[in-house]
């Protein structure tokens, strides 16, 4: 699942955005506003995290949308699309690779503000960078 995950985070910053992904070696992860989308395996959920710096929201919403100053509705919305748009890819490449199993991906959510990274329990997460600012992307099997 992680690697379908992280290929699909990898094809949205690239291709889609045109951005180029560095790895993040800090281990210091505050202030992130996150947003989630899960992946239902058969009978199994996954929740997909992301986490972003307001820094790197704007980026986004700059290479996405052609916009530079979101007010707090069309950054919520962003998040979500994010998370719809990388889920759905990584859904999709999971369906390609295991036919035998039924997949589904759920509404994207806005959780909130994340003070400090330790709040999550992750069972596997990336942390990347783009313009010296990282960003998670992390699942926890529910």
């Amino acid at each position: 699942m992680f690697k379908f995950l992280k290929n699909a985070t990898d094809n949205f910053f690239c291709n889609i955005l045109g951005l180029e992904t560095n790895e993040c070696k800090t281990k210091k992860f505050k202030n992130f506003y996150c947003s989630k989308i899960s992946i239902y395996q058969n009978d199994i959920e996954y929740d997909i995290i992301f986490l972003f710096k307001k820094d790197t929201i704007t980026l986004i919403a700059k290479n996405l949308l052609f916009e530079e100053n979101l007010d707090k509705e069309a950054t919520v919305d962003l998040l979500k699309e994010v998370a719809n748009l990388i889920g759905g890819t990584a859904k999709t490449m999971i369906e390609e690779f295991d036919s035998d199993s039924t997949y589904k991906l759920s509404t994207p959510e806005y959780i909130g503000f994340v003070k400090d990274f330790k709040e999550l329990t992750l069972t596997h997460y990336s942390a990347s960078k783009i313009n010296n600012r990282c960003f998670i992307v992390g699942v926890e099997e529910v």
